[in-house]
């Protein structure tokens, strides 16, 4: 998965998981889980501190590689439901694919600003989600994120608000990749 907070990276993994036979990971569970905070707990972390700074990401993100990888060896396929907006969290898992020699397959979720802005702030109401993000997150986001490079554009689909690709094209695609197929 790959997008900024808001854009439904969650909630498409979800329909995915409900179609094929796959293993998430939540990046905001994991997070959690390595800091001993409860899924439903706040962390009252503010950007890039706490569980936010550059050393606790690098750590989240090394231990989802981590899981991904115990779970591939076993035999299993995995979704990895991160925001992945630094081009170096997205090239270890590149590089965990090359080395287990599978494939991979972005799924790069887009949404308008409103809607982006929308979903944040109903999560912040409701409180239901594990997402801490917050519309400064939002912006910190895409100020500083990096984008796809060509070659993962190639190994991308685009799913959102106005792409007209189908959460069913993508999981055809997914069905492919797991049996070996070319699509």
């Amino acid at each position: 998965m790959h997008g900024f907070s808001g854009s439904g990276k969650t909630t498409v993994s979800q329909y995915i998981l409900e179609a094929l036979p796959m293993i998430r990971i939540r990046s905001d569970i994991e997070r959690r889980r390595l800091h001993k905070i409860e899924p439903d707990e706040k962390s009252q972390s503010e950007i890039n501190k706490g569980i936010y700074d550059e050393h606790a990401s690098r750590k989240t993100y090394d231990h989802l590689r981590r899981l991904a990888g115990d779970i591939l060896l076993a035999g299993k396929s995995v979704i990895v439901d991160a925001a992945f907006l630094q081009a170096k969290q997205r090239k270890q898992f590149a590089q965990l694919a090359s080395t287990l020699g599978i494939p991979y397959c972005i799924i790069d979720c887009h949404a308008e600003y409103a809607i982006l802005e929308q979903r944040i702030t109903e999560r912040q109401i409701h409180g239901s989600d594990a997402s801490e993000a917050s519309l400064s997150v939002l912006l910190h986001q895409q100020e500083n994120h990096e984008p796809l490079t060509d070659e993962e554009h190639r190994a991308a689909f685009v799913v959102g608000s106005t792409e007209p690709v189908s959460i069913k094209t993508v999981t055809d695609h997914l069905s492919a990749l797991i049996h070996g197929l070319k699509y």
